[in-house]
């Protein structure tokens, strides 16, 4: 079942990163006081540290996350959680 389900997901066509970024910006207003953010991020950003080379090999591998220069996002959000400039990354 969880197999179909990531199957299924892999063959669906890519969503815009501007559609996207749309979707969670209304997402994020109807939950908003839902939910401590800053706490959040922070357990995201620690799952992300601890799987960071798998994570980064996996978006390099992917055709639309390297359109997407997720690579490059993601290592400039870890600058800036670890408090270097970003400019530096």
């Amino acid at each position: 079942m969880v197999s179909n389900f990531y199957g299924d997901v892999s063959v669906m066509p890519a969503v815009a990163e501007q559609e996207m970024n749309s979707w969670m910006q209304q997402l994020s207003v109807s939950h908003l006081g839902v939910f401590d953010t800053n706490a959040a991020l922070k357990e995201l950003y620690i799952y992300v540290d601890k799987y960071r080379e798998q994570i980064l090999e996996n978006l390099e591998s992917d055709i639309y996350c390297r359109k997407m220069h997720l690579t490059h996002k993601l290592e400039n959000i870890s600058c800036t959680m670890e408090g270097e400039e970003t400019s530096t990354c």
